[in-house]
C-alpha cells in the first residue's frame, strides 16, 4: 500500500488517523526487531538529527542505491523480497512530502560519497538525491571530512528523533543491532558529541554552492575514486571544493561495473 493512502482513507471515512496508525504498525513490523521502535517514533517526529559515517542514511536512499545494499547484504534473497524491503525502506521517506515535514539535520562521513555502492549510474543518482534534499528549507546535510580527527561518535551511526512535547530519544545501530537510549545523561552525552561533528562538518553553504552547480560537484569525489581505483591510484581528498568535474555518462573503459 502506498503510504500517502492511509490519510485519505481517515478523511473519507472520518476515522481519526486510525488507518494511519494501522499502516504505521504494519510497516513497523517489516523492520528487523531492533529498528522497531525507531521506525514507529519517525512518523511522529517534529525534528531528526542523524549521523552516519558508512552509507547514506535510509530516509535520504534512492531505490537502486538501497537495492545494491540489500542485495550485498543478502546474496540469496529473490527479487521479490529485495523489492519489499527497498519499497518499507522508500517508504520511511513519506515524512518528508507532507505539509509539515520534520526538521532534518543530518552528517555524513566523507567515505559515504567516496563509496561505490551498486554501479556509477546508481551513484551518480544518489548523489543528485542528496544535492536535492540538500535544498529543502527544513533541511540541513553536512559531510565530515576524513581528516576531522578523533569525535565522541566513530563506534556507528546514530538517530535523535524530536517528539512533539520535546522528548529526545536516541537510537545507534550496528551491524545487525541497534539500541534505544533513553537514560537522560546518556542522551545528553551523546547529544554534546552530535553538536561537536556540526561545528568540524563541511558547511551547508558549501553543500548549497555544488547544489547550484548541479551533483556533479559533489560526484567528482565519486569519479577521482571510480577512475583511480580502476589504474590502481589513490585519488587526492579535498579540504576546499574542487574543480568542476562532468562526471561521464558510463564507467571508465575496464573499471569493475
Amino acid at each position: 500500500m502506498n503510504a500517502s493512502l492511509p490519510p485519505i482513507l481517515d478523511e473519507v471515512f472520518s476515522t481519526d488517523g486510525l488507518f494511519k496508525r494501522l499502516y504505521e504498525d504494519i510497516a513497523a513490523q517489516s523492520f528487523p526487531a531492533h529498528s522497531r521502535r525507531r521506525i514507529e517514533l519517525e512518523p511522529k517526529a517534529v525534528g531528526i538529527e542523524e549521523w552516519s559515517p558508512t552509507v547514506v542514511p535510509g530516509l535520504l536512499q534512492t531505490p537502486g542505491y538501497a537495492r545494491a545494499l540489500f542485495r550485498e547484504g543478502n546474496p540469496r534473497a529473490s527479487d521479490a523480497e529485495l523489492s519489499n524491503r527497498v519499497g518499507h525502506r522508500i517508504a520511511r521517506q513519506e515524512i518528508f512530502r507532507g505539509s509539515s515535514p520534520p526538521d532534518f539535520s543530518v552528517i555524513i562521513g566523507e567515505s559515504v560519497i567516496r563509496r561505490r555502492v551498486g554501479n556509477a549510474a546508481i551513484m551518480r543518482e544518489q548523489l543528485a538525491a542528496l544535492l536535492s534534499h540538500a535544498t529543502r528549507p527544513t533541511t540541513v546535510l553536512q559531510v565530515l571530512p576524513l581528516d576531522a580527527g578523533t569525535h565522541g561518535l566513530m563506534d556507528g551511526s546514530m538517530s535523535i528523533p524530536t517528539m512533539a512535547e520535546g522528548q529526545r530519544i536516541i537510537y545507534t545501530e550496528g551491524i545487525r543491532s541497534g539500541a534505544i537510549i533513553e537514560e537522560p545523561a546518556e542522551v545528553c552525552l551523546l547529544e554534546r558529541s552530535y553538536d561537536a561533528l556540526t561545528a568540524s562538518a563541511l558547511s551547508r553553504d558549501a553543500l548549497s554552492w555544488a547544489g547550484h552547480r548541479g551533483p556533479e560537484w559533489l560526484a567528482c569525489l565519486f569519479i577521482a575514486a571510480f577512475t583511480g581505483a580502476a589504474a590502481g591510484r589513490v585519488p587526492p581528498r579535498h579540504s576546499t571544493p574542487p574543480q568542476l568535474i562532468l562526471a561521464p555518462t558510463t564507467p571508465p573503459t575496464g573499471a569493475v561495473r
